[in-house]
């Protein structure tokens, strides 16, 4: 029988660790194939930032993560796609704080697909929408390839 995983746990640990994990592939198939926009809605504690993670590494093309679960044996491809994930949740007081935190989370997007955010010639004090949309548009850019967005904890900062 295999372990349940214990809170806090990412989707790569729970996977690399053979702990139990309910396969929710076969829905993400359609929201990764048809694109656009999509906003889940969960009540608390139920799982929604194991989603969002597993989603990222789909998107992300780390198909070993995904072997023995439904989206492995379908037509899905594996392609690597640019990811930008943001989290709200932390210990942001301010205003100044959560925009920080943010800039934070875009450098490190940035970063993780092969970027800095000082070949986006952004100034210094840009608000995160405009660093976002920089980053985005040289994701997409000139190979017109998608770009996924993931945000979590959206209601936190409310």
């Amino acid at each position: 029988m295999l372990e349940l995983p214990s809170e806090g746990q990412s989707f790569p640990q729970i996977r690399r660790q053979n702990l139990l994990y309910v396969d929710k592939t076969k829905y993400f198939y359609p929201i990764v194939t048809e694109g656009g926009c999509c906003f889940l809605s969960r009540p608390r504690r139920f799982g929604k930032s194991l989603i969002i993670g597993a989603l990222a590494e789909l998107l992300k093309g780390n198909r070993e993560l995904f072997k023995g679960l439904w989206i492995d044996s379908s037509d899905y491809d594996f392609k690597k796609y640019p990811v930008v994930k943001l989290n709200m949740v932390g210990s942001c007081d301010t205003k100044a704080e959560l925009l920080d935190s943010i800039k934070t989370q875009l450098d490190m997007a940035a970063q993780d697909n092969g970027l800095s955010l000082n070949e986006l010639d952004i100034e210094k004090d840009s608000p995160p929408g405009n660093i976002l949309t920089k980053l985005v548009s040289k994701f997409y850019y000139p190979e017109r390839v998608r770009v996924a967005i993931l945000i979590d904890e959206y209601d936190v900062p409310i």
